[in-house]
């Protein structure tokens, strides 16, 4: 379950834990450990979840200009971007 709302890399991809520098389980680390680790998984933002403050990521791939949607907003999702520069 994600339990931060900040845009922090997971530190130890691969090991199932999806944990930033600091321990905590971000949106970006939970999505990397999924990637990570192949297969079909369902991350929980419920914890962050507020659908009048979208979720700004801001640690963008190279050539990226949107990060993509960390949720359908009919199910109380909330929408995200990268912004450069």
């Amino acid at each position: 379950m994600v339990n931060r709302a900040a845009d922090a890399p997971d530190v130890d991809l691969g090991e199932g834990i999806c944990a930033d520098a600091p321990g905590r389980s971000t949106p970006r680390a939970a999505i990397m450990q999924a990637n990570a680790l192949g297969g079909t998984h369902i991350i929980d933002l419920s914890q962050i979840n507020d659908p009048n403050n979208p979720m700004i990521l801001t640690i963008c791939g190279s050539g990226e200009s949107v990060a993509g949607n960390l949720g359908d907003r009919r199910r109380g999702g909330r929408y995200s971007r990268c912004r450069q520069g």
